[in-house]
């Protein structure tokens, strides 16, 4: 019964991470700017910020957002960080489903628990 609730918490920790990760591809505050100090910024409400699709300027009543489309422009950084995170987004799910279904207290049909452990790896 231990293993199982260890197995269960990992996999909905993988989840939860993988939901992370898509969220974090999606945000803009990747890179936070100011012209002046962070304090400064803060209080007068006026910042940059930089994602991985998108880059914003907040100023006080404007938040105007303009996308990062011209790929060749971009830095490598940018365009590697853009692949490694889109890559995790979309490897996440298929992991998710072959721990879901490695798992002992989930079955798919007439799937024995001796069937099950023959057919996953030995650690």
């Amino acid at each position: 019964m231990a293993s199982a609730c260890l197995q269960l918490t990992g996999f909905l920790l993988s989840f939860v991470g993988w939901i992370c990760v898509i969220i974090a591809t999606s945000t803009s505050d990747w890179v936070i700017r100011c012209k002046y100090g962070m304090n400064t910024c803060r209080k007068m409400d006026e910042l940059e910020t930089k994602g991985l699709w998108e880059q914003c300027v907040i100023s006080t009543a404007l938040y105007h957002c303009y996308s990062l489309n011209q790929i060749l422009e971009l830095p490598v950084y940018i365009q590697t960080c853009r692949a490694l995170m889109v890559s995790a987004s979309i490897l996440g799910l298929p992991a998710a489903a072959l721990l879901l279904s490695a798992m002992p207290c989930f079955h798919l049909g007439d799937e024995s628990v001796r069937c099950k452990q023959l057919v996953q790896p030995s650690l």
